[in-house]
This record gives C-alpha cells, structure tokens and sequence, in this order.
C-alpha cells in the first residue's frame, strides 16, 4: 500500500514538473520575443526602468534568467524541492504586479507569455492561472521528499509522458476557453460609443 502511494506520487511530481518546466521556459521565450512589450510593463511598474534604458535591459535578463533556471530546474531534478519552492516565491510578485496593474487599469496585457499575453487586458483570470501554478509548483514542494531527485529524461516513460501531455494540454485548452470566455464578457460590458452619447435634436 505505501509503495503504491509512493509510486503514484512519483508519477503526480513527474507530470507536474513537466507542466512547470513548458511553463517557465515557454514564459522565458515570449519574453525574449517580446522584449518591448515586458519591458513597457515592467516600465509601469518601476518608473526607474522608463528612465534610464540599462535598468530596463537588467531588469528583462533578471527575469528571463530566473524563468530560465527555474524550468531547467525542474528538468534535472538537482535539489527539486529548493526549486519549486523558489519557483512558489518567484509567483508571489508576479501575482502582486498583476494586481497592481489591474487596479491602475493598466490598457495593455501583461506580455507573461509574450505577444499571446498582450492583447489581453489584466483580469482575474490572470491572476487565477498564477495562483494555478503556485499551487502546482507548491504541491511539488510538498511531493519532493528528497533533497535531490532523478533527471526528467531517466524518469521517462511512455505512459507518464501520455500523461503529462494530456494534462497538458488540458490545461491549456481550459485555460484558453476561460480566458476567451472572460474576453467576450468583457466586451459585452464595454457599451458602444453611440449609446453614449445622447443625440442632439
């Protein structure tokens, strides 16, 4: 019986590193592609950055290289729990610059994931899917008992790869249906100029 539990947890952390790891470098990816965009958010946030052009170049390579490291701590598994426990810290700010940029009403995304994140006005659910990960990223926390775990690549196998794929893309479709589900409510509220402004006679 434990070592059916063990084993299941074995499969649970795999598939959410997997998940954690597409996550983190898939974000530090958009960034890069979308350099103008992060840095106009970061800009908002931090006025230093929209002064002075370094502080905007330091600040996109802190946040690439902390996305970078953390995906590709996932992948080898070198002192997993000290990963996913900095990668559940890494999603507190990142929540907090969400809401801040919500309630300024801030016009543009927030360029997350890059160009796909930046049409898109901040919403909740925006801060949802980061509370999302660090949930996910908290339960890895919790199922990497041991200080140091085997690489992604040895772990492998047909089935926990079908699985993590699965898991996914389902997550990714559900996420993609709530976001265009949030968009169209969004612009139902949003009434149309000419009802606006009253006709004169």
């Amino acid at each position: 019986m434990v070592g059916t539990r063990r084993a299941v947890q074995a499969d649970v952390l795999f598939v959410l590193r997997c998940c954690l790891t597409v996550t983190f470098l898939g974000a530090a990816v958009g960034k890069l592609r979308n350099r103008r965009g992060i840095v106009a958010v970061i800009g908002e946030l931090l006025p230093i950055v929209d002064r002075h052009r370094a502080a905007g170049v330091v600040a996109l390579g802190g946040l690439v290289a902390l996305e970078t490291a953390l995906g590709l701590g996932f992948v080898i598994g070198v002192r997993l729990r000290l990963v996913a426990l900095a990668a559940t810290a890494s999603l507190v700010p990142f929540t907090w610059a969400l809401l801040r940029l919500r309630k300024a009403e801030w016009g543009q995304g927030c360029a997350c994931f890059g160009v796909s994140d930046t049409a898109t006005r901040i919403g909740w659910v925006h801060i949802a899917r980061n509370l999302v990960l660090a949930g996910a990223s908290g339960a890895a926390v919790l199922l990497s008992g041991r200080p140091l775990a085997e690489p992604l690549w040895r772990q492998a196998d047909a089935h926990l790869l079908a699985t993590a794929l699965a898991v996914g893309v389902a997550a990714a479709l559900a996420y993609g249906l709530v976001e265009g589900l949030w968009q169209v409510s969004a612009l139902r509220r949003v009434e149309p100029a000419d009802a606006m402004t009253p006709e004169s006679t």
